[in-house]
């Protein structure tokens, strides 16, 4: 009778741990809404591979090349100097050198009407300029779903690890029991057997997902370029992002401030403006040029001469090669415009996907808390049962492992939650604005 009791303690004291857990979860959850003000883990990960990646950095060099660009456009409406100096060696009976043996040429020449053509430079080089700031923004939104699936991947690892030690625990204790009970001669070998086989298994079960904990952080430090270790993820856990907005707002939002359509945008309009700038080629440039010649190879010793002229350039291709230029940007124009309804599909795809995800979550979760109870209640009474010998040893083994199993379940539902929140999250908000970048 007395051994009864402590068995009965025993299974008493297991439930209890199994509480003890739920509750140390709960607790972390909700210290992960505390630290948020205080910006979580995740967060702080977001920010940094924002600032310190290599490709934000390749971005912004060509953000100011972009700059440098429109610079260049601008100063095209400006004239143009020249400068030429010729020495000449003619026979001494040329009369066309019989002046000085060399010349300087100054010259200045000031484009008057080009069809278009400068202005539509100008309107390439500031569209280059905003796609290079959308492609900036790009780049961070990509690098942030990185850090937010990769985070969401130790999450993962993490809590199934915590899930699996608090069974391999359990089924250590059992074990123990079980050796007792065959020394006492109340259960067979066999049930021994079963309870190592069981304890084996969970010793690969955590095994792998170390493995997998341990990919995780990897990833994250090649992420970051530096080690990111585990004690930094746990020391500031980061909550899930609220999405209370319907369905058809997220989907306004996100295609609102996607920096991929806008950087699409923007090559529709680079595009605009190559179409016009090859329409302005099949005009003449009016031109004016102002020269001061010094020198003279027919006459020497003359004083400087000062010019002005006033004429036509044209700059036609070889045969009907305009027409065909013309004819393949407006083509590339019509293609991209086809790619931004692609990219919108997919954005929408995301969303939808992401969204449908977070209401599954929630479901499933109100499922699992149900089948969590009653297991906890299953497992109870078949500890009593067992005592009682109306239940086998199996059967008990068989109740903790599911409630290790559901517990596993919750880890996977709470990574799944907080990637496809933040996913939303990052895709309907704007990024920050690099600091002095063009509007």
């Amino acid at each position: 009778m007395k051994r009864k009791t402590g068995r009965a303690k025993y299974f008493v004291n297991l439930g209890w741990s199994f509480s003890i857990y739920i509750g140390v979860f709960v607790l972390i959850l909700w210290s992960a809404d505390w630290a948020v003000a205080e910006g979580g883990a995740l967060e702080k990960l977001m920010a940094e591979v924002g600032e310190q990646h290599p490709a934000m950095r390749a971005q912004q060099a060509m953000a100011a090349a972009a700059d440098a660009g429109v610079d260049g456009a601008r100063w095209q409406f400006f004239p143009t100097p020249s400068f030429s100096m010729e020495s000449a060696a003619a026979a001494a009976g040329d009369p066309n050198y019989q002046g000085d043996n060399q010349i300087f040429l100054l010259g200045l020449s000031q484009p008057l009407w080009t069809g278009g053509r400068l202005f539509s430079n100008m309107d390439k080089a500031v569209a280059g300029r905003s796609k290079a700031a959308a492609g900036l923004g790009e780049t961070r939104l990509q690098l942030s779903m990185r850090v937010v699936q990769t985070y969401g991947d130790w999450l993962t690892a993490h809590e199934k690890l915590a899930a699996y030690r608090v069974g391999y625990n359990q089924h250590q204790q059992l074990k123990k029991m079980v050796v007792r009970r065959v020394s006492e001669g109340q259960s067979s070998q066999s049930d021994l057997l079963f309870a190592e086989q069981r304890l084996a298994a969970l010793e690969s079960e955590i095994s792998v997902v170390e493995m997998q904990e341990y990919i995780a952080l990897s990833r994250l430090s090649q992420l970051m370029g530096r080690p990111v270790v585990l004690a930094e993820l746990t020391a500031a856990p980061s909550p899930s992002p609220r999405v209370d907005e319907e369905l058809t707002e997220l989907l306004r939002r996100a295609e609102t401030v996607s920096p991929v359509l806008k950087r699409y945008q923007a090559q529709v309009e680079e595009q605009d403006a190559v179409i016009r700038e090859r329409k302005s080629e099949m005009w003449p440039e009016a031109y004016a040029r102002l020269e001061w010649q010094y020198g003279s190879f027919s006459v020497k010793g003359s004083d400087p001469e000062t010019r002005v002229f006033v004429g036509l350039k044209s700059h036609f291709g070889a045969g009907l090669s305009n027409r065909s230029a013309i004819s393949e940007a407006v083509s590339q124009r019509n293609a991209l415009v086809a790619e931004i309804e692609i990219q919108k599909r997919t954005i929408n795809e995301q969303i939808m996907t992401d969204f449908a995800t977070l209401r599954s979550v929630s479901q499933r979760e109100k499922a699992l808390v149900t089948a969590r109870e009653r297991a906890r209640v299953v497992m109870d009474s078949w500890d009593r049962q067992f005592l009682s010998g109306r239940k086998s040893w199996q059967d008990v083994m068989n109740s903790v492992r599911e409630l290790v199993q559901l517990e596993v379940q919750f880890s996977d539902l709470s990574a799944m939650r907080l990637v496809s929140s933040w996913r939303i999250r990052l895709a309907v908000e704007d990024g920050v604005k690099e600091k002095g970048s063009h509007d």
